[in-house]
């Protein structure tokens, strides 16, 4: 179902490349503690696959981007759970909760026509107007991913240092660290492919993780905010056994991307060893700090970042919604 024209105040226009650039002023005017990349933006649109439906459109004010709006789901298999995705930002001079009211009717109706049955939406924690919207429109919480900074300039030293003890305890476990960039295994993405998939199994999620296949792990590793002589992994032999980078975009702040495991050499120190990885790398690039987010359940995560030093920040709040008949 195509989301077509809202009112004679708002319009809902289908994005093009073009748009990055006006997008990420949405975006930014929404939540200006994360300015967003138009180029990361732009190649993020771009990542779109035979098996599911995603539709991003700017809403528009008297010829003047105020929001924009998504819309999506997988296609489902027979006995799946039916969850679909709405997402909507409005700047603030534009959250007026009647004119809200339409573009979310419009976006919930396009998904619950194609046989949603839970509606999932999200925003950043602390987002009043946003909680109260959605609270509203009968959204309940879910749960949330909490974010952490840290800071590499005040933590400089002690950061090495444990970075240091790390790739002591790595040798002597006979575990070789190196970059991605710096490792000439033919056989490297599909190995990071298959430890993606099962490492991403163990996050604790309501809405089961999508199965990517390996061209979709391509597609996503080519975003610019990647960069593979930034990106750390562990090799026990030839197994690759844990996996760490930062995302860094041209405009915004540096993010870990992300942090695992393999479930055969977890309880080792791996996965903090390869995170130390790319904290100390940053540290050496001038990056002056550096955000994660995990789930409230993932604790193994959680005590790493809070002996790390990492304090919290606003993180990111899931709601659903029952749309069964």
């Amino acid at each position: 179902m195509h989301v077509a024209r809202l009112s004679s105040v708002l319009k809902l226009r289908a994005v093009v490349p073009e748009d990055a650039e006006v997008a990420c002023q949405v975006f930014d005017a929404h939540d200006p503690d994360e300015p967003q990349d138009p180029d990361v933006t732009r190649h993020r649109w771009t990542v779109n696959t035979p098996d599911s439906v995603r539709e991003r459109f700017l809403i528009e004010q008297c010829g003047r981007a105020v929001g924009f709006a998504f819309r999506g789901h997988k296609w489902w298999e027979p006995e799946e759970h039916r969850f679909a995705f709405n997402d909507l930002r409005l700047v603030p001079v534009a959250q007026e909760r009647t004119s809200a009211q339409g573009v979310l009717d419009r976006l919930e109706a396009a998904n619950i026509e194609e046989g949603a049955e839970t509606l999932v939406a999200r925003t950043r924690e602390g987002s009043r107007w946003d909680i109260e919207f959605l609270e509203a429109r009968g959204y309940r919480y879910d749960r949330l991913s909490k974010a952490w900074e840290l800071d590499l300039a005040a933590n400089r030293d002690r950061l090495l240092a444990e970075r240091d003890d790390s790739r002591r305890a790595m040798r002597e476990q006979g575990i070789a660290l190196g970059t991605q960039a710096s490792d000439d295994d033919p056989e490297l993405v599909q190995k990071l492919y298959r430890l993606n998939a099962e490492t991403t199994l163990d996050v604790p999620t309501t809405v089961p993780h999508s199965t990517w296949s390996l061209e979709e792990f391509k597609m996503w590793g080519a975003s610019p905010e990647f960069r593979s002589d930034r990106s750390w992994i562990a090799r026990d032999g030839d197994e690759v056994v844990a996996w760490s980078f930062l995302k860094y975009p041209r405009v915004g702040r540096v993010w870990t991307g992300y942090t695992c495991s393999a479930r055969s050499h977890r309880g080792r120190g791996i996965a903090r060893a390869v995170k130390m990885e790319t904290l100390g790398q940053a540290i050496e690039l001038g990056v002056t700090s550096v955000r994660t987010d995990n789930d409230e359940a993932n604790a193994p995560m959680l005590h790493i970042n809070e002996k790390l030093g990492y304090h919290r920040i606003p993180g990111f709040v899931s709601y659903l919604k029952d749309v069964r008949q």
